[in-house]
């Protein structure tokens, strides 16, 4: 099964968005921990992973968010919140931040 990773992000992010010269590998990572955050004690899809990571990079990146990526935005923070618990310590993590549009 695929794993969620900063490399498979980035080479996302580099194919997907439209100023590739502006993704640095700070603002990669952040977006990275901040899935890992939102997602932190849940068995979240790979897809959905992803997904929010992207759409997080736009937003630090300030780059014009359209409807299509709010879609995305939004279906990708359901799926993540409705993903299952995992079993174990991993489940007492609590989100601390608001990751609203």
């Amino acid at each position: 099964m695929q794993e969620f990773n900063l490399e498979d992000l980035r080479t996302r992010a580099l194919s997907l968005l439209l100023n590739p010269e502006l993704i640095s590998d700070s603002m990669l990572s952040w977006a990275y921990t901040e899935s890992l955050e939102f997602c932190a004690g849940r068995k979240a899809p790979i897809y959905a992973l992803y997904d929010f990571a992207l759409m997080r990079l736009k937003r630090l990146l300030k780059m014009p968010f359209s409807d299509e990526d709010a879609l995305i935005y939004e279906n990708a923070r359901k799926a993540i919140e409705r993903a299952p618990l995992l079993e174990g310590p991993a489940k007492r993590f609590v989100r601390t931040r608001d990751f609203g549009l």
